[in-house]
């Protein structure tokens, strides 16, 4: 069971600490919160989640490190759908999902896509989106900043993105 402290994964809004638990006061009886801290807020935003609600709020207590978003990164990439609106229904329905071994993927797939074509402005909000979350999720695992989660991150994709390159090259 989550308790006070925990570091937990919000499936939409990336790391938060548990910071406390709320009770509040209705016709029908009283309902107790778990109110999430949201690490990317800079201590600004609280997220609550009803008590019976959480299991269905899809929070994760195990959090990726540089070495988990690797490997997912060096696998092939997908080929995207060619249709723009097809491939931007794709994108969002795999965004909503949570997932963070999909979410990992469709980076890896946008940033494969934008080797050889402009994004679209929602494919680019989408990658931007994954960019933030994980990049969150590294600085609270790796226990560093920010600017140093994303130089992680962007040293992995780079990476990534070179080994494809060579393998679709055949090399």
């Amino acid at each position: 069971m989550l308790k006070v402290g925990d570091v937990v994964v919000h499936p939409r809004y990336g790391p938060a600490i548990i910071e406390k638990m709320q009770s509040t006061q209705f016709e029908d009886g009283i309902k107790r919160y778990y109110c999430l801290r949201l690490e990317r807020d800079n201590d600004k935003s609280l997220v609550m989640i009803p008590e019976e609600g959480i299991e269905d709020a899809g929070l994760r207590t195990e959090l990726l490190n540089v070495k988990n978003i690797q490997e997912i990164l060096c696998q092939t990439p997908i080929q995207l759908e060619e249709d723009a609106h097809k491939r931007q229904k794709y994108v969002m329905s795999t965004v909503q999902s949570g997932d963070p071994h999909v979410l990992i993927g469709l980076l890896r797939d946008l940033c494969w896509l934008e080797t050889g074509k402009l994004l679209s402005q929602g494919e680019s909000k989408a990658r931007k989106y994954l960019l933030d979350v994980l990049e969150y999720e590294i600085s609270v695992s790796q226990n560093v900043d920010i600017p140093s989660a994303q130089k992680k991150l962007e040293t992995v994709i780079d990476e990534a993105i070179e080994g494809h390159r060579a393998h679709a090259d055949g090399n």
